[in-house]
């Protein structure tokens, strides 16, 4: 019987091992994927992310740009050409300075408004 346990056991973390390579897999094939098929095609939508008064040049945007796109310079987020438009700074722009599409910032959609309301619902 401790034998029938102990492969159990076995089984059961191999399989688990086995979905969380298989999760960070697909994150990665998926981030890979919007990287190589937005590289160089936002070209013919918009100039890349523009910056309004509002920015208080606090970097943000820099540290979460995945393609480096922004670098800081005088105080100022400058772009580089290699956005992807993944709306990353501009979801997390405190001031709401950033656009890529428009004149301004209507919404800041995150992914943490929408998994913290399926919480509630689930309580």
């Amino acid at each position: 019987m401790d034998v029938s346990l102990a492969l159990c056991a076995h089984r059961d973390i191999g399989d688990l091992a086995a979905h969380s390579l298989f999760q960070i897999l697909h994150i990665i094939a998926g981030l890979l994927g919007q990287r190589l098929w937005f590289y160089g095609k936002t070209a013919r939508y918009s100039d890349g992310p523009k910056f309004s008064g509002a920015c208080v040049g606090c970097g943000l945007c820099e540290r979460v740009c995945p393609m480096r796109n922004l670098s800081m310079q005088n105080g100022r987020p400058l772009p580089r050409g290699r956005c992807t438009m993944c709306y990353r700074c501009i979801s997390l722009c405190p001031r709401k300075a950033i656009t890529l599409l428009g004149k301004e910032v209507t919404e800041q959609c995150r992914i943490e408004n929408y998994l913290s309301n399926e919480k509630e619902d689930a309580e």
